[in-house]
């Protein structure tokens, strides 16, 4: 039976030190944080804009209405 490679071992507690590095963990949160606040931003903006999509339509309905005279024959 052979030994299991020292590498791997360094390798794992390379990457269990680095979650617990203080950079590290700043820099996921800064990235959760700044994801979060873009999510939000867009879903804004989207809303508004189908907001303002629905006026523009609900504008164009009416002038239509309004600028037409009814003609019964």
């Amino acid at each position: 039976m052979s030994s299991p490679d020292p590498s791997s071992n360094s390798v794992i507690a390379s990457s269990v030190q680095s979650d617990k590095d203080p950079f590290v963990l700043y820099s996921q949160a800064l990235h959760t944080y700044t994801l979060r606040l873009w999510t939000e931003s867009r879903r804004l903006a989207e809303e508004k804009a189908r907001e303002k999509q629905r006026r523009r339509e609900e504008q164009a309905r009416a002038q239509q209405g309004d600028g037409k005279p009814y003609n019964s024959q």
